[in-house]
């Protein structure tokens, strides 16, 4: 279960909650939690910005991995000087604008997980055996789990100590009670175009101006003609499965609002 102090259960306003959708979960990470307003004047209160670079999160020297399970505590070590204890020198004691943002870290992360475990925004994206589907929102209240907010994966550490991807290339979509004769069925609000990911909005660009018909060519015919037309072509193996994947979808959305 997800312990809801005061601060975790401080969820986004409902016009904050519209604005994750179609965003890839790296993004909606760094929108809804390091770029929260408190969060963001305390990291620059702090003078710390550095640290949160690009998505870095503070816990570690130079990881994108963000914990779902964390205290006020954890951040306030990390973010204490160089974060290192030394044997035999006393800790020292952090600030009080620290302390406020390592608070607020965990408040916001907090109110992250219960967001996505209450399954009003959903997640889809690619499991480790490339297949695509909705991620379960119970899996959010498993231990062990991380963002990896670069790419936008969910992932899990194992025993070992190591951390690998569950869930790849995620976005998230709202979720909508279907008309009373449906009993409840919950159906998925379409992201608008302006509302994809960078990636997602440059597939959907390039799928548009080259006229691909992705039925004819088929699916992977026609991401590697997105691929010739793109900034920066995805080059591993696993990130190709994942854009084959998101020009399907994207060319079905497409369909259905032309």
């Amino acid at each position: 279960m997800i312990a809801q102090d005061s601060g975790a259960a401080r969820e986004a306003a409902p016009n904050g909650i519209e604005r994750l959708n179609g965003r890839g979960l790296g993004e909606a990470f760094r929108q809804f939690v390091i770029d929260d307003p408190e969060v963001a004047l305390l990291i620059d209160r702090s003078g710390l910005r550095d640290r949160f670079a690009e998505g870095l999160c503070p816990l570690s020297l130079s990881s994108f991995h963000w914990p779902l399970e964390v205290t006020a505590r954890n951040f306030e070590f990390r973010l204490n000087g160089s974060g290192i204890l030394v044997l035999g020198q006393p800790e020292c004691s952090p600030t009080p604008t620290v302390s406020k943002l390592a608070q607020a870290l965990a408040d916001r992360i907090g109110a992250l997980r219960i967001l996505l475990a209450s399954g009003k925004v959903q997640a889809f994206g690619m499991r480790a055996d490339f297949v695509e589907s909705f991620v379960p929102a119970r899996l959010w209240t498993r231990k062990n789990l991380y963002i990896e907010v670069a790419n936008g994966d969910l992932c899990e550490r194992d025993e070992k100590g190591n951390i690998s991807p569950i869930w790849s290339s995620i976005e998230l979509r709202l979720a909508s009670a279907e008309p009373a004769q449906h009993q409840g069925a919950v159906k998925m609000v379409a992201a608008p175009s302006g509302k994809r990911s960078p990636k997602g909005r440059e597939v959907e660009r390039i799928i548009k101006e080259r006229q691909i018909n992705v039925d004819r060519l088929g699916r992977k015919a026609a991401a590697a003609e997105v691929m010739r037309h793109m900034e920066s072509p995805p080059q591993l193996a696993n990130q190709i499965e994942a854009l084959e994947v998101q020009v399907v979808r994207i060319s079905k959305e497409l369909a259905k609002t032309s």
